[in-house]
């Protein structure tokens, strides 16, 4: 449920997932436990799909106020994870899938506040702060260089041999 920031919410999730989904499996108070007339211990076709729409309208609504160039990078993703979410889910106990249909409604009102709600008003606010309070450009002179050069570094810029040739003086006429 704590996607976006990270690998460390996935380090602490796995094993929590782990058990749920080996408990909804094994432990028969929630084999034969419903939640709104679903039995939590088999399989629910119902909840793939609310799992499935939910993991697919989270990732719409994280498209929202990007540029199309990172839309395009996303579109993977966009369709990746929610097949994803359904492939496992099809297969795993009711109670599983439920977890992933309450972290997905919960994944999609975060990235709701966030790119529609929060991100906007943040923009507007730094382009008023610019607009108010320009950055200036501040370009100072170099003291320490001087116009003309000195005798000793015009003498130390010479790369001239005694005989007139520079170190590469005549390789590009060679035949």
């Amino acid at each position: 449920m704590f996607g976006g920031i990270g690998c460390l919410p996935l380090l602490i999730q796995m094993p929590i997932f782990s058990a749920l989904y080996f408990t909804a499996r094994y432990t028969q108070g929630i084999q034969n436990s419903e939640f709104f007339g679903v039995s939590l211990g088999d399989p629910s076709i119902l909840f793939v799909a609310i799992a499935g729409l939910s993991y697919l309208a989270q990732g719409y609504i994280s498209t929202i106020g990007i540029p199309e160039e990172q839309k395009k990078t996303m579109k993977t993703m966009l369709i990746v994870s929610p097949l994803m979410i359904v492939f496992m889910s099809m297969s795993a106990p009711a109670g599983v899938t439920l977890y992933w249909v309450v972290g997905g409604v919960f994944s999609c009102i975060q990235t709701f506040i966030t790119n529609v709600i929060m991100k906007p008003k943040i923009r507007a606010q730094v382009e008023a702060e610019m607009k108010a309070n320009p950055p200036k450009t501040v370009v100072t002179p170099r003291k320490d260089v001087t116009p003309e050069k000195t005798e000793a570094v015009k003498k130390a810029l010479n790369t001239t041999k005694p005989n007139g040739k520079g170190r590469n003086a005549g390789k590009q006429q060679r035949k």
